[in-house]
């Protein structure tokens, strides 16, 4: 994964500019993505699924499972198939910002949350693109991705959504308000249509 400092710096609402003002914080954001590159454990689980039914409001698939959105209906219209996945960098680059923390290093603290949350997406992307080539090879185009939490899609089908892609493979759970474990999850859904 090639997590770059101007990713951290956009992921922390900073200028992507190298003046000597930030030089310290350029410094610290590139040793900080070297030790996460230790950290950051890749995990994914991919699911997909025919669409029988997609009455606007609910969309069926083969295996009994439903999705209740009129947001992931409108996603899932006129798709063939429903495919559903999470990914993961694992808890060491949570546990370290946490260290950070509890050190009083809030800027550390700060930066090691950035290249989590960019990796994760990162990766969500990765999976995504990987997806897409698998639908083109069979002459289809992937939607794009729609997670829970979004739209009319709640937080809580989490609970429903998760134990349907098996996530537990990949050693993510639910924990509170079905907020994930570890924080720096993803989970979505996206169709597949013909041409």
């Amino acid at each position: 994964m090639d997590i770059t400092v101007p990713q951290v710096l956009k992921q922390l609402g900073q200028a992507a500019t190298k003046t000597s003002a930030n030089r310290h914080l350029l410094k610290l954001i590139e040793e900080s993505i070297g030790i996460s590159h230790q950290l950051i454990k890749e995990k994914k689980i991919i699911r997909g699924e025919l669409i029988t039914v997609n009455t606007g409001s609910t969309v069926k698939l083969a295996d009994g499972y439903e999705f209740h959105s009129t947001h992931i209906a409108r996603l899932l219209n006129g798709c063939h198939t429903a495919y559903g996945f999470a990914v993961t960098i694992g808890k060491a680059v949570e546990e370290k910002r946490d260290l950070c923390v509890q050190e009083k290093d809030a800027t550390g603290g700060l930066i090691f949350d950035a290249i989590g949350s960019v990796a994760v997406e990162m990766l969500a992307g990765s999976v995504h693109a990987e997806i897409e080539r698998e639908v083109d090879r069979t002459d289809s185009r992937a939607t794009r991705r729609f997670s829970p939490g979004y739209g009319n899609w709640t937080i809580d089908n989490q609970k429903s959504f998760l134990p349907w892609l098996e996530a537990e493979k990949i050693n993510i759970r639910l924990i509170g308000n079905c907020l994930m474990y570890p924080e720096k999850s993803i989970s979505a859904v996206l169709g597949a249509f013909k041409q």
